[in-house]
């Protein structure tokens, strides 16, 4: 199977509520666009083999007038190029137990109109080898994953070669055969390189940054329900979860020039809890709903002396969660959702000033599809942040108050 996409756009960007100034010069485009093709077979029973090519454009360009600079304005162009080809060999020799070694190769590209930037080229191999085996009541998998990447600029030359090499298993185990109870164990040692937007470009970039490795522990349940009553399809999972993580990468936000750092040793600990699920009201209609809670105590450890050790790291709330409601009739489609967040601080010191406050953001949606010819109309409208609802996500950057917006969509 293929696939192509296009998509492109130019738009204004909010400025920062500054007082006295109601002005603002800044404007963003992007041109993306991606081809990518799958090619899958199968011998027999024991044997597949999947493959795949991927070819990414990705231009984007940031213009702020402004007399502080030269000409007038500045303007940032920058443009990427990925080149992807990945092949997965599977071999199963019994009805439990599967193996299967993946290789995926990445060519990442970068340049820009800016005397400052590096004409960056990346090379990325990875190498997963996994086995798995699974019953009617142990499901495991083990994967041993190996990356290299190497990487040339004319301006820096060759880079060192990274080599690393990361295991993980998993396991989820059914106790009772005749209770959906399952029980998940977690072990993953993950590693990341900075990408090209995070070290290179203007302003936002670091080039000084670390790659972030991290240890993850994770222990959860899972209880499935697929009639209970006038409920059908109910799942519960609730996650608790602990990882060390070492030269964490941070972003410090605005609307477009971000700014990056290091975070040498970073202790993460939360919970996460779902519910999914739908119930049949009346002949021909049913409720769908869904709801999460995310709690998250993620610090910094770095420096025992520094004002922000043991603080929530920023832009990080330790409160946070999500819910929706939607009633799906003959005549149309009704929905509710809201999204929230507890309080986070815009930098790591924990200060009045640096306070954002908890929100609540709640949307009404309005829905009906009918069929014309041999397609499927759709027409949707939506009511955002309905109680108009002032809050910021980036500090001295208010999110919009309530909007309208209607949808018409055509699936042929």
């Amino acid at each position: 199977d293929t696939k192509l996409y296009a998509y492109a756009s130019e738009r204004g960007l909010p400025g920062a509520v500054i007082l006295y100034n109601s002005h603002s010069t800044e404007r963003l485009a992007d041109r993306n666009f991606f081809a990518q093709a799958r090619y899958s077979t199968q011998w027999d029973d024991r044997w597949q083999l999947q493959s795949a090519l991927k070819y990414t454009y990705g231009w984007n360009q940031y213009v702020d007038t402004n007399v502080k600079y030269e000409g007038g304005s500045q303007v940032d162009e920058n443009l990427q190029h990925e080149y992807y080809a990945q092949a997965t060999l599977l071999y199963r020799p019994t009805t439990e137990w599967t193996f299967s070694l993946a290789e995926d190769g990445f060519i990442n590209t970068l340049s820009s109109n800016l005397p400052s930037c590096p004409f960056p080229t990346r090379i990325s191999s990875l190498t997963a080898l996994q086995a798995q085996y699974r019953n009617h009541w142990l499901h495991t998998k083990g994967i041993l994953l190996g990356t290299v990447i190497t990487e040339y600029s004319p301006v820096f030359g060759r880079s060192p070669l990274t080599v690393k090499c990361m295991p993980s298993l998993s396991a989820s185990l059914r106790p009772f055969d005749d209770f959906p109870f399952y029980l998940r164990m977690l072990y993953k040692n993950t590693f990341r390189m900075p990408t090209f937007n995070e070290l290179y470009y203007l302003r936002s970039g670091n080039r000084v940054l670390r790659p972030e490795s991290a240890n993850e522990y994770n222990m959860g349940v899972t209880w499935q329900v697929h009639q209970w009553g006038i409920v059908r399809d109910m799942t519960i999972t609730a996650d608790g979860y602990f990882n060390q993580v070492k030269d964490k990468i941070v972003a410090f936000p605005t609307t477009y020039v971000w700014r990056m750092a290091n975070y040498g040793r970073v202790h993460i600990a939360g919970l996460d809890a779902v519910i999914n699920g739908h119930i049949s009201m009346a002949p021909y209609m049913l409720l769908t709903f869904g709801a999460g809670y995310t709690l998250q105590h993620v610090v910094d450890l770095t420096d025992s002396q520094s004002q922000s050790y043991g603080c929530q790291l920023p832009y990080t709330p330790k409160h946070s969660g999500s819910a929706r409601l939607q009633i799906d009739m003959p005549w149309f489609d009704i929905g509710y959702s809201v999204l929230w967040s507890g309080e986070r601080y815009s930098m790591a010191e924990q200060i009045a000033r640096y306070r954002l406050s908890p929100y609540a953001e709640h949307t009404m949606t309005l829905s009906k599809g009918f069929p014309i010819s041999e397609a499927e109309f759709t027409i949707r409208f939506e009511a955002i942040n309905f109680t108009n609802t002032q809050y910021q996500i980036i500090q001295y950057y208010p999110m919009p108050g309530r909007q309208f917006r209607a949808t018409l969509s055509v699936n042929l």
